[in-house]
């Protein structure tokens, strides 16, 4: 079956939906040059390609995620106030915690398989 790709009127709306910021680690690209749509429930496992079932996250986290079925709370876009250093440990910060998060998942599946 060929896959249908996401248009990018649909993608633009994912973005504006979560203010053009990552939903993983909180990355924020106004033109969308580092960011993806992401499906929440991948194409592989039924996902389909509607605005319910994206999530806006950048290409570091979304290749991080893969396949795995994670729904992440819409972030703000970033305070005003903070300082591009402070911005960039928040983002390397909340990218770990994101690759802790869907390695537990991938091992809750994998062990839910074998079962």
């Amino acid at each position: 079956m060929k896959r249908i790709k996401l248009t990018w009127a649909l993608r633009e709306a994912c973005f504006t939906r979560d203010n053009w910021t990552c939903r993983a680690c909180g990355h924020h690209d106004t033109a969308g040059a580092s960011l993806q749509g992401d499906h929440i429930v991948p194409v592989t496992k039924g996902g389909k390609n509607e605005l319910g079932n994206l999530q806006t996250l950048c290409s570091v986290c979304n290749n991080v995620k893969q396949a795995v079925e994670v729904k992440l709370p819409i972030r703000k876009a970033p305070s005003m106030t903070q300082t591009l250093g402070e911005y960039l440990n928040m983002v390397n910060e909340n990218r770990e915690v994101f690759r802790i998060a869907v390695k537990r998942k991938r091992i809750k599946e994998n062990r839910k398989a074998r079962a």
